[in-house]
């Protein structure tokens, strides 16, 4: 029987991303359990999937509403988000109002309505919300449990699906006979307030377990799977053939054997004006020199800002943009959400259906700083990075040092850097009155790579690398700092 559940027909929400929590959709002919405190989203989640069900299948759905606002507020809430269609009341979208019906007939009589509505309609969607009223006014628990029952075999009769939504943090226990429970929820952590979708049970169907963050937009609700929860399999790196790809900067190349290799990701670690975004951008404008597609994921530099850099450097990012070979993905600074920040890349290079494209993230620290739960950051850059490669991507990252720290403390700790199969550090010391910067490259996994250290300096052209000489070789032996 279980095996027969598991491969019945699935009702797609149209929610982004749910439907990759539920793995693949409401399982049609099923009543599903929809909870969670007012204000967290219920109300939008189902007319959401109500509109998305009228537009994709035609399909007629009933919505009954026990709680206190007619109709036309119901409506009026809804009108502002983009999935509202006006032309789909009453037609499609039928509201059924039983308040009067409970007061004359009491809540028994709820089960008949229901159902001749939903047979009359032929609806395919049944929506109640507000179940709590009804529970309150059944003579007992046992009469209220009756009318559940009754309402999963009308739902099972029809092959009509059923939401029954209670606005409570803790479902009664009547109501945990259904088929499936949903949660969302509205949590405060520190000073930021975080919506969160659960799935606690599916009958007959697995499902992405934990808390997924959720944001409502003018699109309805959005939800965020989390990364490490979705993206478990990932291709056998070790079984592809790899090729060094050139970083643009070509004593850099050299000492790396011609480059990074594809589908790998590497760390650029330095601290502020080392020169990272000036070496990322290279690897990008030499991947679009070769007709290579690639995208610039930052969250301090404007667009604007990138374009006056470059064009200053005499750098060609300008001319690759307009051609369309690379992409500025760029976040203004506001609260985040880490998984919706690596949907947005992941799925971006999935639509460009690109066999191999560039990446370069300019501040890994952006994902770190919009991380909730700090202690995910491990799994989700495992991950991130896989599933980066499966989308054929070549990675590079860059990683701020603390500007102000003794030199001697600055280390390779964080997780990003510790995944990264290759890492080069960046770095400038004081020799009286003038700066002097460096380039080491720490690892290269499957990879061979001269460790020396390098002289470099940024002008006209971009990032260009050096021998040592007397003079900076002397600084170096002062520095405190060993690699």
């Amino acid at each position: 029987m279980e095996s027969q559940r598991a491969t019945r027909n699935r009702l797609t929400t149209g929610v982004p991303r749910l439907d990759d929590v539920l793995m693949g959709g409401l399982i049609s002919g099923d009543t599903h359990l929809l909870y969670g405190a007012p204000g967290t989203g219920k109300t939008v989640l189902c007319h959401q999937i109500c509109f998305h069900q009228i537009s994709t299948r035609d399909m007629r759905c009933v919505y009954l509403n026990l709680l206190t606002e007619s109709s036309q507020e119901l409506i009026a809430h809804q009108e502002h988000f983009t999935f509202y269609d006006k032309n789909a009341v009453p037609d499609s979208l039928y509201y059924l109002m039983a308040q009067g019906q409970i007061r004359d007939k009491g809540v028994a009589s709820l089960v008949p309505l229901i159902g001749e509505t939903i047979h009359k309609l032929k609806a395919g969607l049944f929506i109640f919300e507000g179940i709590e009223n009804a529970l309150f006014q059944a003579p007992s628990d046992a009469d209220f449990l009756a009318m559940v029952a009754q309402i999963r075999a009308l739902s099972t009769m029809e092959m009509c699906t059923s939401i029954i939504t209670i606005k409570e943090h803790q479902p009664k226990s009547p109501l945990t006979v259904v088929d499936s429970v949903i949660e969302l929820s509205d949590i405060i952590i520190g000073p930021r307030s975080v919506k969160q979708i659960t799935v606690h049970k599916t009958r007959g169907s697995g499902f992405l377990a934990g808390s997924h963050e959720v944001e409502i937009t003018d699109g309805g609700i959005e939800v965020h799977p989390r990364i490490e929860a979705r993206y478990t399999l990932h291709k056998d790196i070790a079984t592809e053939p790899r090729r060094h790809v050139a970083l643009g900067i070509p004593e850099l190349d050299t000492m790396m054997d011609g480059g990074i290799l594809t589908g790998s990701n590497l760390s650029i670690i330095g601290m502020p004006g080392a020169g990272k975004t000036t070496l990322g951008l290279s690897f990008l404008i030499e991947g679009a020199r070769q007709g290579q597609h690639g995208v610039y994921m930052g969250f301090l530099e404007t667009p604007a800002q990138l374009m006056r850099k470059t064009d200053g450097l005499d750098m060609p990012l300008r001319r690759y943009v307009e051609q369309g070979l690379i992409h500025i993905m760029w976040h203004t600074p506001r609260e985040l959400i880490l998984d919706a920040l690596a949907e947005r890349l992941i799925e971006f290079l999935m639509r460009a259906e690109v066999a191999e494209q560039r990446v370069f993230i300019d501040g890994i620290e952006g994902f770190a700083l919009a991380a909730v739960y700090p202690e995910r950051l491990p799994l989700f850059f495992a991950a991130f990075f896989n599933k980066l490669h499966d989308c054929g991507a070549t990675t590079v990252i860059s990683k701020n040092t603390p500007f102000y720290a003794p030199l001697e403390t600055i280390r390779v700790r964080d997780y990003a850097e510790q995944l990264s199969e290759s890492t080069i550090m960046l770095r400038y010391l004081r020799n009286g009155a003038r700066m002097c910067r460096f380039v080491s490259i720490v690892k290269m996994r499957e990879s061979w790579f001269r460790a020396d250290t390098k002289s470099f300096h940024i002008g006209r052209g971009g990032f260009e690398v050096c021998d040592v000489n007397e003079e900076t070789e002397e600084v170096l032996r002062k520095s405190k700092i060993q690699f």
